[in-house]
């Protein structure tokens, strides 16, 4: 069971030309702005470069790999910022295992305006890459630790590059190539992490661990090989697609070569754990091992140098066998089982997941590109904006229109207001002249204090009426105490109370009128300075104006005479 190498992997896709330059150029220019197109000339041509060198790379070397996942990475991020679907760019990809022929050269294609499938292209390539990588680690290193480890890694993280390839595959609105399919692609998936299992446990064989846990290392293999076979076998659209292929035949050869190496192991765990006690028990993983390596023999590989050592496996498990079963017969006489359980498996690789986009692109070349989305946006908000900004200055100008007016019927001096000129505003110059024609504030002082002049004659005619009054009623009760029934005319109070009521209302309105005239007084104690300025010349109010001494109308008063001086030379010649 020495270190095997000839690692299986699958063949890398290949694609049609993709001109960035021409048409993601036209889409910047036409969606976002001309400039926008210059300013992102640099990134469009490094992204055709790296598309040209990853479609281009045939070594796994570590810069072919980087420079496949870096464009994937920027593919990812450009995808945040623009809609494909809308460039007008075209993706096309062949199968990798059944492509185009001459006679179908429909088949095996896919062509799609979606950046999911150049994504999962892209991935799938590197994924390939990274397989043979691990593969050459794993023959160049000759089952060293640091090959095995070497080679582990890379297939682990191609299996993670598989997983990401089918996520992005599942986003396309359509049929896709059967290499492209969630089956094929987690059978690939699998595959890579078969190649990973069998380093561990080829490492493990080298560090001399015990067959126990050998048995489990290998057992954990097999399964994942299992998968895989099944996959080929069991998926319709997988076994129609590598029908007559070598995979079938090359997968099952190493199903079969863990499946032997587990039960071998488990044999010489159980020799070690029953000291020979359990010789039917081991002879029985011998003999399904044996069996299971004599059928995959049958099978057409296609690497020689696998099949030779798939003999000398078979070889190895057919002495094994024989040794035990000699011993068996002449020390410990078990009975031999003809068959055995399957040792438990114990996986210990997992596939890797892609690094992170942000990280893997090293420098986004489209990192001031505005994503698509958040431009559109931008471009609702903003007329949204507008428009509320259009409604709010509507209201605005509407409530200053009202304020304006309901202003003008309180104070409609400031409608007369002219700041073209020094002094008072030539409105407000005859209202103040039309005041001062009825006796200015002298007149209206003059009223208001006859008005309360007549107020105070009016309360003392009150006062006296109901003096008479009451002195009427008390005469009219004196009388009728002294001449009792002789005297006959209606008592007083009764013939009153409608002077009564009539004096009361009279009062009333005197009580409101003293309170009218009180606001009055109030007010005008209050602008007594101003209502004494209504007594001012004309000229005495334009020097009482803010800004009449400002030197600025002298300027404009200046310019005035200059104009009639023109006048007059004009007219001189």
């Amino acid at each position: 069971m020495g270190t095997m190498g000839n690692m299986l992997v699958p063949p890398r896709k290949k694609s049609q030309k993709v001109d960035y330059a021409a048409v993601l150029t036209r889409f910047l220019s036409n969606t976002y702005s001309p400039q926008e197109a210059a300013d992102n000339n640099e990134g469009i041509k490094i992204l055709a470069e790296m598309r040209a060198q990853a479609l281009s790379a045939e070594h796994p070397s570590d810069a072919n790999i980087d420079n496949s996942v870096r464009y994937w990475a920027q593919l990812f991020l450009l995808d945040k910022r623009i809609d494909f679907n809308q460039v007008g760019l075209n993706f096309t990809w062949m199968d990798a295992f059944k492509g185009p022929t001459t006679l179908a050269p429909g088949q095996g294609k896919l062509t799609c305006a979606s950046l999911h499938l150049e994504m999962a292209a892209v991935l799938f390539n590197a994924a390939c890459l990274l397989m043979a990588h691990g593969s050459n680690a794993h023959n160049n290193g000759n089952g060293g630790a640091e090959g095995l480890k070497t080679a582990s890694q890379s297939f682990k993280k191609a299996a993670g590059m598989f997983a990401a390839a089918k996520t992005h595959a599942a986003k396309l609105d359509r049929e896709v190539t059967v290499d492209m399919s969630a089956e094929c692609l987690t059978l690939l998936e699998n595959l890579c992490l078969a190649h990973a299992q069998r380093c561990f446990y080829e490492k493990a064989k080298g560090d001399n661990m015990k067959d126990g846990i050998l048995a489990k290392l290998a057992a954990a293999a097999w399964n994942f090989y299992g998968q895989v076979t099944a996959g080929l076998d069991k998926t319709a659209s997988l076994a129609k697609h590598f029908k007559g292929s070598a995979w079938q035949a090359d997968v099952a050869a190493e199903e079969a070569i863990f499946r032997a190496a587990a039960h071998m192991h488990a044999a010489k765990a159980l020799a070690v754990e029953h000291k020979g006690m359990e010789k039917g028990a081991e002879l029985g993983h011998l003999k399904v091992a044996q069996q299971g390596l004599e059928a995959a023999l049958k099978l057409k590989i296609s690497s020689a140098p696998r099949a030779a050592q798939l003999k000398a496996l078979l070889a190895l498990a057919q002495k094994e066998y024989a040794d035990a079963r000699k011993e068996n017969e002449t020390v410990y006489h078990c009975s031999e089982q003809a068959s055995a359980p399957a040792p438990e498996g114990k996986a210990m690789v997992k596939s890797e997941a892609v690094p992170e986009a942000q990280q893997a692109v090293g420098h986004d070349r489209f990192s001031t590109l505005v994503p698509d989305t958040v431009r559109r946006g931008a471009l609702t908000f903003a007329t949204r904006r507008q428009e509320w900004c259009n409604q709010l200055i509507h209201d605005m100008n509407g409530d200053t229109e009202t304020v304006r007016r309901a202003l003008s019927n309180i104070t409609p001096q400031i409608e007369a207001c002219d700041l073209t000129e020094p002094g008072l505003p030539r409105r407000l110059r005859e209202k103040i002249q039309l005041i001062q024609e009825q006796d200015g504030c002298r007149g209206l002082l003059q009223r208001f204090n006859m008005a309360i002049e007549v107020k105070a004659e009016v309360g003392a005619a009150m006062a006296g009426a109901r003096r008479g009054i009451q002195e009427e009623e008390d005469t009219d009760n004196r009388l009728r105490g002294q001449y009792g029934t002789r005297w006959t005319r209606a008592t007083s109070a009764s013939l009153n109370g409608i002077l009564k009521q009539e004096a009361a209302e009279i009062e009333k309105n005197l009580v409101l009128a003293a309170k009218a005239d009180d606001t009055v007084e109030a007010k005008i104690n209050e602008n007594r300075e101003l209502l004494d300025m209504l007594g001012f010349s004309v000229e005495q109010l334009d020097a009482q104006v803010a800004g009449a001494a400002d030197k600025a109308y002298d300027v404009i008063g200046a310019g005035s005479a200059m104009d009639q001086m023109k006048e007059q030379a004009r007219s001189l010649v």
